[in-house]
């Protein structure tokens, strides 16, 4: 990685922008990396009255990540994380042993005491967001998923074609 991507051989977890690939909090320095990656398993009895597990259901990665903002600019580096929170915004978050997409923080709790050194730690909390966009029946093919306002009373009426197809169907038989 060129001296763009990571501001020193000290980071070794980096937090990037999801859509700019661009490196955010560069003075932030993280303490570690804690990833929890947890699965399900769907159970169920069978008729022997044994459980059986037949599926797995890969949960969301969650993360928390220790950082400490030391720098003479605390305030706006916190500022930047802060509004990231706000606005959700998704990040990759690359260790040593890889990458993890679409994290989102989803909490920021920090400390301010008197102390040594001139700034704060702060705990982030990210978890995996998976956004999945809805799709739209617009003519479904069960007439029990049509429109359910009342129109009255109608009339069967067939066209052309329907009668065509039943004419053929009744020579067919």
């Amino acid at each position: 990685m060129s001296n763009q991507t990571l501001k020193s051989s000290i980071d070794i977890i980096g937090i990037f922008d999801s859509t700019t690939f661009e490196q955010l909090f560069i003075n932030a320095r993280p303490m570690k990396a804690d990833i929890i990656e947890n699965s399900k398993l769907m159970s169920h009895p069978v008729e022997d009255g044994t459980i059986v597990s037949d599926h797995k259901v890969i949960d969301p990665i969650k993360m928390t990540l220790p950082v400490i903002l030391t720098s003479s600019d605390f305030k706006s580096i916190y500022s930047n994380i802060k509004q990231a929170f706000l606005d959700s915004t998704s990040l990759i978050i690359q260790t040593r042993t890889g990458s993890y997409l679409n994290m989102v923080i989803s909490s920021m709790p920090h400390e301010e005491t008197i102390s040594i050194f001139n700034g704060i730690t702060i705990n982030l909390s990210l978890e995996q967001v998976k956004i999945i966009k809805p799709t739209t029946i617009i003519n479904p093919k069960n007439a029990k998923n049509a429109d359910t306002v009342n129109t009255g009373k109608q009339k069967n009426v067939k066209t052309n074609e329907s009668l065509a197809i039943s004419i053929l169907k009744g020579l067919a038989s």
